[in-house]
Parts: C-alpha cells; structure tokens; sequence
C-alpha cells in the first residue's frame, strides 16, 4: 500500500482500507474481518515513528463502512500528520478483551 498521506499538515485523503487476517493455513489468501458487532469507537489507530520509536495514538475517527467485509475508513485529525518522517500506522481493536491488531501500513511524510 502507498503512503495513505504524503506531506506534513496533509488530511487526505482519507485512509480507506479493509481489514483482514491470515488465512486458515500459510498459504491462503487473507480473510476479511467482519466487524458486524464492533462499534466504530472501538477502533484505534497508532502511529510509530520509525526512527524515534515512539508511538502516538491517532486523533481522527474511524466510520465503518461495510462491516462484514471490514471495510473501514479513517479521518485524519490535524496532529496525525504533525511532523515529518517515517511511519508505521497500526490499527487495532479490542473485542472481549482480545487485542486485534493488522498488518502495519507505512506512511511518509515530508516538509512541505
């Protein structure tokens, strides 16, 4: 996936993504996480500053926007795109207090 962001201070676009898991076995593709009994205030998003190796949570919000086939979308808030460098974007949620947590997204952002 590309950088969903690309220079400090930007807001979109909006990060769009489906979540999913790894297949049943090593070799099957990833299977969509269905999110039918997940509020969208369950859902948190952290961004991992590569080099410093800290993390900071998001400030945005999450709207779900087809549930079984875990398809969400993320709106950035002013301090998500604050400073420049390179990112890991994680997204997470916690069902029956069970962490979930998918695959990272890279993201870069440069000075404008």
């Amino acid at each position: 996936m590309a950088s969903p962001l690309k220079a400090v201070g930007d807001l979109l676009p909006l990060l769009t993504v489906a979540l999913c898991v790894d297949g049943a076995t090593p070799n099957s593709p990833p299977t969509p996480f269905n999110l039918t009994s997940v509020s969208a205030g369950a859902l948190s998003l952290n961004i991992y500053n590569t080099v410093s190796k800290t993390s900071t949570p998001g400030a945005g919000s999450f709207t779900i926007l087809n549930a079984p086939s875990g398809l969400v979308q993320y709106t950035w808030a002013t301090g998500d795109s604050a400073a420049a460098g390179s990112f890991l974007v994680f997204i997470s949620l916690t069902i029956a207090g069970s962490p979930v947590t998918f695959d990272e997204i890279p993201m870069t952002l440069v000075a404008k």
